[in-house]
């Protein structure tokens, strides 16, 4: 394709999901926007990206582009989904003020509902934008928005990457220093240098925190704590 017919292409200046189909029939799923130029979300990023470049994004070999188009509904979902993690915090004890942002979304009409989950699908990071400035209709969101926006997503819960055979062990007593609202850090290395935490913070919440980091190096993938046996991201750094 040339440059600015993939740049007409575009559905307006927000991010949105598109399907690029190559000329050997694969197809890859990217983010795009017009930034004044077509402008690609990087991999994994919510916020960083790059203008679209003959070489690195081989342009040249794409033989089609059309907006995505999910066919899973993603608004039961999201509730589905919004009502598994309210079950799992408010077994658990953990984050209780994303317990309580989850369950006046719950108790929402659904045409409320809906409307939350299209402006999130519409575009992610206009919608974090106004879940955080503290000052829109959805600034009760919050720093709740991160579980949002991984509802909508296809994979969304995390497991514990504990060592071959310590699952169970590890697990249990993971358990037991939740209920009991003890402090608990333990890190390992597999695959990644993993490390987990809960702790009862000075403003009496329980919290819990899941990083796999790359080796010696700093940075990975982080993750909130829902119970003992699930995660769910946060970022990746």
């Amino acid at each position: 394709m040339e440059y600015n017919e993939i740049l007409n292409s575009l559905k307006d200046e927000y991010v949105h999901k598109y399907v690029v189909r190559f000329k050997d029939g694969s197809k890859k799923t990217l983010k795009l926007w017009n930034n004044g130029g077509v402008a690609v979300m990087d991999k994994g990023k919510r916020r960083r990206g790059h203008f679209l470049h003959s070489i690195a994004d081989n342009y040249a070999n794409w033989e089609s582009i059309t907006l995505y188009e999910n066919s899973c509904d993603i608004f039961k979902r999201v509730i589905k989904r919004a009502k598994k993690a309210f079950e799992m915090l408010s077994e658990s004890g953990l984050w209780t003020e994303h317990k309580i942002i989850l369950e006046r979304f719950l108790n929402m009409s659904g045409e409320d509902q809906k409307e939350i989950v299209n402006k999130l699908c519409d575009d992610s990071y206009a919608f974090y934008l106004l879940c955080t400035d503290g000052k829109s209709d959805y600034s009760w969101i919050g720093s709740c928005y991160h579980l949002f926006e991984q509802f909508i997503k296809e994979k969304c819960w995390k497991s514990i990457n504990w060592m071959e055979g310590l699952r169970e062990t590890y697990t249990e007593y993971l358990k037991n220093c939740i209920e009991h609202k003890e402090h608990y850090s333990h890190k390992w290395y597999k695959g990644y240098d993993n490390s987990i935490e809960v702790n009862l913070c000075t403003d009496g919440i329980l919290r819990g925190w899941y990083s796999e980091e790359y080796k010696g190096c700093g940075n990975g993938h982080y993750y909130m704590l829902l119970d003992a046996t699930h995660a769910i991201h946060i970022e990746d750094d």
